[in-house]
């Protein structure tokens, strides 16, 4: 029997949307050349001009099918990109007369890649042979980057972010505007799914700029995925 954390007889949200953040400057440029050129760090990401279109074309989804007035709670993370996501998302939107503003939580940041971010993979070839011998035989899930993160890591504090929700907004409404990597290993939590198949998610750039992953509450506690990287603009 396969049981998935989802399952469990837990006190879910009743609604879970994450949606990934936009185009970003990382995105479209890389960061070795964002980080070696333009002197900006993974966390100063801005959108790109494409980036805040996926977000308006999918704010206009997620209100007609949601309503984005309707949610409980609102979170991004630390990140601007994300935030930048969340302000096209939620522009002009309020709820009782002010603003809708999210939650930043740091729990909700991106894997940090460390020196891979900064000087590229073929660079840490040359100058830590080591760490690509490390790479291959760990493999990406359990792998830890020199001065970066591994996704058991990210594990540990998304577990940590999902027990707050069930603290805090259990048969609640919440929206997550966050990133690929933290959501992929989001999904691979609730639903038990394996680390090939997350790993394989991640080779293939599964989830798109402004994808959006919906879980829901049943009537018998089970937490079910509904839509997965669904996305919502052209």
């Amino acid at each position: 029997m396969n049981t998935l954390t989802s399952q469990l007889d837990l006190n879910w949200p009743a609604l879970l949307v994450l949606v990934r953040h936009g185009e970003s400057e990382g995105n479209k440029y890389g960061r070795r050349h964002m980080a070696q050129i333009k002197k900006k760090p993974s966390h100063r990401f801005a959108l790109t001009r494409l980036g805040r279109s996926q977000a308006k074309q999918t704010s206009l989804y997620l209100d007609d099918r949601f309503g984005l007035d309707t949610f409980d709670a609102y979170f991004t993370s630390t990140y601007t990109r994300a935030q930048e996501t969340f302000k096209e998302i939620f522009r002009d939107k309020k709820k009782s007369s002010h603003q809708i503003t999210p939650i930043i939580d740091a729990r909700i940041n991106e894997i940090t890649r460390g020196y891979a971010s900064t000087i590229g993979q073929k660079e840490i070839g040359k100058r830590f042979p080591q760490e690509v011998f490390a790479l291959n035989l760990n493999g990406w899930f359990h792998n830890i980057p020199l001065t970066g993160q591994s996704c058991v890591q990210i594990e540990h504090i998304i577990h940590s972010f999902l027990a707050f929700l069930r603290e805090a907004c259990g048969g609640k409404r919440v929206i997550v505007v966050g990133h690929g990597t933290w959501i992929n290993l989001c999904c691979r939590i609730l639903t038990n799914r394996s680390i090939i198949e997350t790993e394989e998610l991640h080779h293939k750039q599964f989830y798109v700029n402004c994808g959006v992953t919906v879980f829901a509450k049943e009537s018998n506690g089970h937490f079910k995925l509904i839509d997965e990287n669904l996305k919502a603009w052209k």
